[in-house]
């Protein structure tokens, strides 16, 4: 009995024994597979005391992370470190933890060894390590995602003012074409006045000032069509550092001595295809508006830059394609703006100026003007620390383009031809009729695309010049152009409008028409260009 009972004993301590090394070894395997765990993961992971903050443990995301080798973090605090340079911040992590006992996702900025911020969340958990309270911390580097998160932000605050302006330019470009068709009446008709008196007689100076305030008027509807995009611009091949030098002379002789304007042009300039003055015009509202915003006097500083743009570039402007681009930056050292007037500048007739101190319509001239060209502008502004306007025009190969030379004006002639006057405006109509009569031509009126097809095929081969007019109800100008080419290929057409959808008549071999009359019109300029018309070849 007692020889079975220390077999027993015996076999018992043997298996307590395994017990006991199965144990040591489960436990130093799930000790490694927990380092392993630790050292392996992803995001920085500390483990420090709670009495005194100081690190126990480490593991190789936080050394990549901070930059601190396990040496240099050990046995230190996060205050030793400077890890989390915002006063502010830490405290208010620390009073989250004494409250809460934890902390989950908080958002703090990070300050690694080589002096980098970061943007990151900061899990905090209590862990009883070694017989000691510590704090298991993780930390996420989110810099990337959150740089990701304003670009997105940024592209779409782009895009809805993007569409906001196309919005705003319809309508006016919408108004400006019925306000031309009123001008084109008040102004032919003072002008058809004025062709039968001589300076001495009476009434001339009444009808003078009346044609001179449809002109002014007209002025206003059309840089409400430029802000629009609805004009057509005489672009040629420039060099932007010349026109840079031109402006600065005319701002020289207006702003006042006390601001100071300083270039700063890059040389060997990308060429860009663009009207010079529209470029000028830009600049130049761009530099009376930094003129008003220094009236202490400051600092007006230009500068030009070759840029390019590729794919995914952040800060790249949303509406602009890669590529090759000359931009333009003016900056003053005036009183700027809060970021509500920022968000209304381009925006016709928004102004911040006294009455009678402004239209409201240079900026949006500007913008306009550089929409028109394929380009973008950007403002930043702030109160009392100036504002800079960013303008890209893309940039084209010097030998793209020839330049446009303007033929002079020629004296008033009139003719014996038929013409087909197309408009849907009775007022419009009645005035040309009176005018080309008057010169000896021969007119037959209609007021829609419709007849006007029905009419010249019926009168085929005697009517000699078709005026056009491009927005009309039912057809539209350029499908009833297209129908009269179709019944005669040779048919001279004279477009005849205030307003375009792309700014760009059709006009050319391309589209058809021989010519382009903007309107409001004066009775010369028909004249002449419908006489140009007749006799080209």
């Amino acid at each position: 009995l007692a020889d079975a009972f220390n077999q027993v004993l015996l076999f018992l301590l043997e298996t307590q024994e395994k017990l006991r090394k199965k144990a040591r070894l489960e436990l130093h395997a799930s000790e490694d597979r927990y380092r392993k765990t630790f050292e392996s993961a992803p995001y920085s992971i500390s483990i420090s005391r709670r009495e005194d903050g100081c690190f126990y443990q480490v593991n190789e995301a936080f050394t990549r992370l901070s930059g601190y080798s396990r040496e240099e973090a050990v046995g230190r605090t996060i205050h030793d470190l400077q890890l989390i340079p915002n006063e502010e911040e830490r405290s208010r992590f620390l009073r989250v933890l004494q409250e809460q006992g934890e902390v989950n996702d908080f958002e703090i900025q990070y300050r690694a060894k080589d002096g980098r911020v970061l943007d990151t969340m900061l899990s905090v958990r209590p862990l009883a390590y070694e017989g000691e309270e510590c704090l298991l911390a993780v930390v996420t580097d989110v810099t990337e995602r959150k740089r990701a998160e304003a670009e997105k932000s940024r592209l779409e605050q782009q895009l809805r003012h993007s569409q906001k302006m196309e919005a705003v330019g319809t309508l006016a470009g919408g108004i400006a074409h019925d306000f031309n068709n009123l001008l084109q009446a008040v102004q032919g008709y003072a002008d058809l006045l004025l062709l039968k008196k001589e300076n001495e007689d009476f009434g001339w100076e009444e009808l003078t000032e009346i044609s001179q305030a449809a002109r002014k008027a007209s002025e206003l509807t059309r840089q409400l069509l430029t802000f629009s995009r609805k004009v057509e611009s005489r672009a040629r091949p420039l060099d932007l550092n010349q026109e840079v030098g031109q402006v600065n002379k005319l701002l020289q002789r207006t702003i006042p001595k006390m601001i100071r304007i300083e270039l700063d042009l890059q040389d060997d300039l990308h060429t860009v295809h663009a009207d010079p003055a529209q470029v000028e015009q830009a600049m130049m509202n761009v530099g009376l508006n930094a003129r008003d915003a220094m009236p202490e006097g400051g600092v007006l500083r230009v500068t030009t830059r070759n840029v390019t743009l590729r794919p995914g570039d952040r800060g790249c402007p949303a509406e602009l394609k890669p590529g090759d681009y000359v931009l333009i930056t003016l900056s003053d050292t005036g009183c700027g703006m809060d970021p509500e007037i920022r968000e209304h500048i381009f925006e016709p007739f928004y102004t911040t100026k006294e009455t009678g101190k402004g239209t409201g319509l240079g900026l949006s001239m500007v913008y306009g003007i550089v929409k028109n060209h394929n380009g973008a502008i950007y403002c930043e502004s702030m109160p009392d620390k100036g504002t800079t306007f960013e303008i890209y025009f893309p940039a084209v190969p010097r030998e793209c383009a020839k330049h446009a030379v303007e033929a002079g004006p020629d004296d008033l002639v009139g003719g014996r031809e038929t013409i087909l006057l197309v408009d849907d405006e009775k007022p419009v109509r009645d005035l040309a009729i009176r005018v080309l009569t008057r010169f000896g031509y021969r007119v037959l009126e209609v007021p829609d695309g419709e007849a006007a097809v029905r009419l010249f095929e019926e009168k085929q081969g005697t009517i000699d010049l078709v005026i056009l007019d491009l927005i009309m109800p039912g057809m539209g100008g350029e499908r009833c152009m297209e129908q009269i080419l179709g019944i005669d290929e040779n048919a001279r057409i004279l477009i005849s409008s205030g307003f375009t959808r792309d700014g760009r008549p059709p006009v050319g071999p391309r589209y058809g028409a021989r010519g382009f009359l903007t309107k409001p019109y004066d009775s010369g300029c028909m004249l002449r260009e419908v006489r140009r018309t007749l006799d080209a070849a």
